[in-house]
């Protein structure tokens, strides 16, 4: 990539400078022709005070200017490279986008060799949720669920872990979201909280990536960091690496890195999951964990 920006550069510096030495040429140019007529009218200037009558007329008519320039129309371009860099820099831009896709989509097939296999567990589910007899699936199901009381338990979010936790090495899973509007993904402390009130932030040991209104996605940082992304995710691969105290989020689709929590980790960690509220009809499909991961 280093040697695609640093050519990409060498062009624009190129455009540049050869736009400057063109508009340098244009001004030398206006420079002589106004020192021509200034000095044609110097030339043509005589004591009138030396002539006779007849001469005197003669001279009148010589001093009207041969088709002089008319200087007040004459314009310069402030910054001449105006144009040309914006569209360079644009290009410049496009390269670079091109390029971080191409590195991210090469990283992440790279980060498949850590797949690892991903089960919920139930006795974590809150009530509302319905988990599938695989395992792999969790959806709202908008009613409590007759399931016996448990400290592991979340009583007030509608979250699920896994049954797997780790602490060390490298991990990586993938979800499929489909057409969801509302989701939660990523990974939380085995101590956490699960019952009562709380904020889902890494300070209380919840690193998660959201999406809620179907457009709008948070990285659950304290402030929240909301974001946009061009292409809506139907399938997500999140990725540990517990040493370095990563935990990464791309879309699967597209190969495209999404976001990326830097951290310090001392716990075991679980993946977490929320399908989210069904807001009707529109939210009623499942999380589905990924039995093994998808090419790219």
């Amino acid at each position: 990539m280093l040697g695609t920006l640093e050519k990409s550069h060498k062009l624009v510096v190129a455009a540049v400078e050869q736009k400057q030495k063109e508009a340098e040429k244009r001004v030398e140019r206006l420079v002589k022709d106004l020192d021509k007529e200034i000095l044609e009218l110097e030339n043509g200037h005589t004591n009138p005070e030396h002539l006779d009558d007849k001469e005197r007329l003669k001279k009148s008519f010589s001093d009207i200017p041969r088709a002089m320039r008319d200087w007040s129309k004459v314009t310069l371009e402030t910054d001449p490279c105006v144009g040309l860099t914006g569209q360079a820099v644009v290009d410049f831009m496009d390269t670079v986008t091109m390029e971080a896709k191409r590195l991210s989509k090469a990283e992440l097939k790279r980060l498949q060799k850590y797949s690892v296999d991903v089960n919920l567990n139930p006795r974590t589910a809150h009530t509302y949720l319905y988990i599938s007899e695989d395992r792999k699936e969790v959806r709202h199901a908008n009613k409590r669920q007759e399931v016996p009381e448990n400290p592991k338990r979340f009583d007030r979010v509608a979250n699920v872990m896994s049954k797997e936790a780790f602490s060390y090495g490298r991990h990586l899973w993938e979800v499929e979201v489909g057409d969801k509007t509302d989701w939660d993904l990523g990974v939380a402390k085995q101590s956490v909280n699960r019952k009562g009130k709380f904020t889902i932030c890494p300070a209380n040991g919840f690193w998660m990536l959201s999406l809620k209104n179907g457009t709008q996605f948070t990285a659950n940082t304290f402030p929240p960091t909301f974001f946009s992304l061009s292409h809506k995710p139907k399938r997500v691969s999140i990725y540990l690496d517990y040493e370095e105290g990563r935990v990464s989020f791309y879309c699967l689709d597209t190969g495209t890195h999404i976001y990326t929590f830097k951290d310090a980790f001392t716990d075991k960690l679980h993946p977490i999951f929320s399908p989210g509220r069904p807001h009707g009809e529109k939210n009623t499909a499942p999380l589905i964990i990924s039995s093994s991961c998808c090419s790219i």
